[in-house]
């Protein structure tokens, strides 16, 4: 199934990013949404996968954020709803990764991204060829500890302000994604959850609970 198309969707900014790998190409289209994401999402999709349809793909990326809270959850419950209802796998990029893939160059590279009241969701991460090693994880880092935070970088580290970036970076996720799979990874609809970096504002039943 390596050669299988693969949907990709990142909704956790204002610009909605769709892509499909299909075979050696990659179909990237990106549509400026805002608060009219829920009504026009689905719509998006059944018109951007043509000449495709659902029953052809083999795979699904989406970004699990931070970003957004609403328009991150309308995007991971979409694509869980879709990969549970064609049996496929889905496999979950957060948006600091991709933001990392999406800068070219080797060495160490550390994202952040606002968090309001003055905090940030920051990682880093390590280039090394076409790999993308996470050296920290995605945290919360409040605004008194942030000098702390970049203080311990690694000598040479390049910062990238990922709010300063003007798209989704859809095209790095379905790279990071389709290399997963490829890889071997098949990841369950019901292993891929948002990321929300704070407490979600909505019940946690909202969310498409997994099988017991």
């Amino acid at each position: 199934m390596s050669g299988a198309a693969g949907l990709g969707l990142h909704t956790s900014t204002d610009t909605l990013g769709l892509a499909l790998w299909d075979g050696a190409n990659l179909r990237t289209q990106l549509f400026a949404e805002g608060r009219a994401l829920s009504e026009t999402l689905q719509v998006r999709l059944q018109d951007f996968l043509v000449p495709r349809s659902f029953s052809e793909l083999g795979w699904i990326a989406v970004c699990i954020g931070p970003g957004s809270f609403t328009a991150t959850r309308l995007g991971v419950v979409t694509a869980r709803t879709l990969a549970q209802a064609l049996a496929i796998p889905l496999l979950g990029v957060n948006a600091l990764e991709a933001l990392a893939a999406a800068h070219p160059g080797h060495g160490s590279v550390a994202v952040w991204l606002d968090a309001r009241r003055g905090d940030r969701y920051a990682a880093l991460y390590e280039r090394a060829d076409s790999v993308l090693i996470t050296l920290r994880e995605v945290e919360l880092v409040l605004e008194a500890h942030w000098e702390a935070w970049q203080g311990i970088l690694p000598p040479g580290c390049r910062v990238i302000a990922g709010d300063a970036v003007p798209e989704p970076p859809i095209a790095a996720l379905m790279h990071l994604a389709r290399a997963r799979f490829e890889g071997g990874l098949r990841p369950g609809w019901f292993e891929v959850e948002p990321l929300y970096g704070r407490a979600a504002p909505i019940h946690p039943g909202a969310i498409v609970p997994g099988p017991d």
